[in-house]
């Protein structure tokens, strides 16, 4: 995968509703890599396949926030499909992929980690945040014996960054923030260097946006510690923490294991 910025998820496990009517596959799954960027960049997201074998039909929507992040288009498709027969933009923030076999009796295959196609999305965002790309909604795909599969489809992440060099504020050192281990078990650890002294405001989120605490402390200037306590983690899986001092602002994506 070709991007302009360097290499860098969320979550979403499908709901399956009729689950009578679906064939259980746990090993089918869609899914893309994380990426970190700058605003401006195009990130190049490749929809990678696994255990894709023998299809006759697929579709899905890939869904993201559209004040972040701008459709460019689409690349790489494979199959020999097509943008304009196999893809619908739904909205400036939603993508809709549908094959379909040409015949009953032909299945498509593609080895495992290969591409399905490319997606290309330009960062819009004017501050510093991780803007998930999500497949929306459940994901249809038919197999040669014409059963349903469920897949699972976990999200992308795109962090989007702005550097600012803190010497352009006056101060002599840079603003960051590090998660030591990470992922980790009980108690999370953010280890600070702060330009310059003064109020700290840190925001801990869950993936979906839902705010799970903020909080306020004055911290004097160098290496400081965070530490945020493991029962604001209610279960396994990624949280985001935003920090801000001294006109900076940081988000950085924390995960968490139950003991």
């Amino acid at each position: 995968m070709n991007t302009k910025s360097y290499p860098f998820l969320g979550l979403a496990m499908l709901i399956i509703l009729f689950s009578s009517l679906r064939a259980q596959n746990d090993s089918l799954s869609f899914f893309m890599q994380n990426e970190v960027v700058e605003v401006g960049d195009i990130v190049e997201l490749d929809v990678l396949v696994k255990d894709y074998s023998d299809i006759l039909s697929t579709s899905f929507t890939l869904q993201w926030d559209s004040f972040a992040l701008r459709f460019v288009g689409v690349d790489n498709i494979a199959l020999d499909l097509s943008f304009s027969e196999n893809f619908y933009n739904l909205n400036a923030g939603a993508l809709r992929f549908l094959f379909v076999s040409t015949s009953p009796d032909i299945g498509v295959s593609l080895d495992d980690n290969s591409s399905l196609f490319t997606l290309k999305l330009e960062a819009i965002a004017m501050e510093n945040m991780v803007a998930p790309v999500c497949f929306e909604g459940l994901v249809d795909v038919v197999n040669l014996n014409e059963v349903e599969l469920a897949a699972e489809t976990p999200c992308s992440e795109i962090d989007i960054s702005i550097m600012v060099n803190a010497t352009d504020l006056g101060v002599t050192k840079d603003f960051s923030a590090t998660i030591t281990p990470n992922p980790f078990v009980g108690d999370a650890v953010v280890l600070l260097e702060i330009p310059a002294g003064g109020e700290l405001i840190w925001t801990l989120s869950e993936m979906n946006g839902q705010v799970v605490e903020r909080g306020q402390k004055y911290f004097a200037e160098g290496t400081q510690h965070l530490n945020l306590k493991n029962t604001l983690f209610k279960h396994t899986g990624s949280y985001i923490l935003k920090v801000q001092t001294a006109g900076l602002t940081l988000t950085r994506k924390l995960i968490y294991i139950e003991p």
